[in-house]
């Protein structure tokens, strides 16, 4: 995701206030402690980081798995979001349901919308 410090921060910290894990995911080959100072100068948690720079190893093999097990046991579903989409991927089916995003300036607002029916549908599965 490019992350305009404006649009992006208020709904990272949305997400987190809704109880949501925050984790970083770069093909950049930016050092973690570089990510962790960027969203730590924007007050953002994050919970993990993965970079370019780890996915050129081949522990990355290693840690891909371990991270993968970690989803689906901690996980019901993940979002991933960036400009165009907000995609939710659920653990367990590896199902996946794409929310498509209009790229208006609005941006920060539609993806908390989606966030928040996600979330309130999600309410219902449980509740039946």
């Amino acid at each position: 995701m490019v992350f305009s410090r404006e649009r992006a921060s208020s709904s990272i910290r949305g997400c987190e206030n809704n109880g949501y894990d925050i984790w970083v995911y770069s093909a950049q080959f930016y050092s973690i402690e570089y990510i962790k100072a960027f969203f730590h100068k924007y007050h953002v948690h994050v919970s993990g980081i993965v970079t370019g720079t780890e996915k050129r190893t081949k522990i990355m093999t290693d840690v891909k798995k371990k991270l993968d097990e970690l989803v689906e046991e901690q996980y019901h579903f993940t979002l991933h979001i960036d400009n165009k989409m907000v995609l939710q991927s659920f653990s367990q089916t590896h199902r996946f349901e794409e929310h498509g995003l209009k790229g208006s300036a609005s941006w920060a607002e539609e993806v908390k919308q989606i966030i928040g029916e996600i979330d309130r549908k999600g309410e219902i599965d449980q509740n039946g």
